[in-house]
């Protein structure tokens, strides 16, 4: 039996990340696909890895997210005279290229709220990047939102969603930019999930992950709840809840664990809180199964790092734009 390279390329991957000794390193490995207490260790691959003198400086707060098209996002933020600054940098694992692309529309659209980190402005600069030109020009949203780097941001179907801060009311929303037609909509936070629960792909929806109003899990816990974004424009919610199996308390032990994502056979993955164990290791529970299983992530060596960044259904993207 042959197996196409496309296959082989656009099937979705782990992808891992962590920063050590002034680098930053990537690794991907095979999504386990509906695991099992039998499953085998998956083995993730090197990829590249960048340098921080060359590209961040070394002391920097440093955060990566996970973009569309095989791509990541890295933002790197810095104090210089008692201020603070924010450089966004968008690489290409797959290949090694530090921009981003979209393939339909051949660019990429950056979104920001124009202003210092930890500010307030109801301007957003809107930058496109494409054929080798940028366009950026400026919108007025209509409200006072809070200028915060920190705050993630998942984009699903040409729709990138971030929580903010409305000012001068103090409340939390989530907003919604749409790609396409550079619409803002913004929805409150009622059910008080936006600012504590993990933003993930839920089938094509927004969808939001906590337990018991926390942002992780451990042996105590007895169940998960979803959140899912059934309609922007009338902002509605829906709310489902997950009991956990009696053999949670065996396969978590007295680790905490911190939400990674959904995959799309609807298995909630999570990973240690703490320190990378050695082995590295997932916790995948199939809310369909009720099962929880683990599965160690072997061929990546993450001692001495404080934290491995996981991303769940990478494509990687080979081609050289």
């Amino acid at each position: 039996m042959s197996v196409r390279f496309e296959d082989l390329v656009l099937r979705p991957k782990l992808l891992l990340a962590y920063k050590k000794g002034g680098e930053l390193f990537f690794f991907s490995a095979p999504q386990p696909q509906n695991p099992d207490a039998s499953s085998s260790p998956v083995v993730a691959t090197y990829h590249m890895k960048l340098s921080f003198d060359a590209y961040f400086r070394r002391n920097s707060g440093f955060q990566i997210s996970g973009l569309d098209q095989g791509l990541v996002g890295l933002t790197d933020q810095w104090f210089l005279r008692g201020s603070k600054y924010s450089a966004p940098v968008i690489c290409n694992p797959s290949t090694g290229q530090l921009f981003g692309y979209d393939p339909i529309d051949k660019q990429v659209k950056v979104l920001s709220l124009s202003g210092e980190p930890n500010m307030v402005s109801e301007e957003y600069q809107i930058m496109t990047l494409g054929m080798g030109k940028l366009f950026q020009r400026m919108i007025n949203c209509g409200r006072f939102l809070l200028c915060n780097p920190h705050f993630k941001g998942i984009c699903i179907n040409g729709v990138l969603y971030y929580p903010s801060v409305d000012f001068p009311r103090g409340t939390y929303l989530l907003v919604c930019f749409d790609v396409r037609s550079e619409k803002l909509t913004f929805i409150n936070d009622d059910n008080f999930i936006i600012m504590v629960g993990t933003m993930i792909n839920y089938n094509g929806k927004l969808g939001f992950l906590l337990s018991v109003k926390s942002d992780y899990v451990d042996e105590s816990s007895t169940s998960v709840n979803l959140w899912v974004l059934e309609d922007i424009e009338k902002q509605e919610w829906s709310e489902h809840i997950y009991v956990l199996p009696h053999l949670w308390k065996d396969i978590v032990g007295r680790a905490s664990l911190s939400f990674v994502g959904m995959t799309r056979a609807n298995e909630i993955v999570m990973q240690p809180l703490a320190y990378p164990p050695t082995p590295l290791y997932l916790i995948y529970f199939n809310i369909e199964r009720n099962t929880v299983v683990r599965v160690a992530i072997q061929g990546m060596d993450g001692s001495g790092c404080a934290h491995v960044k996981i991303f769940l259904d990478h494509v990687e993207n080979v081609k050289l734009l």
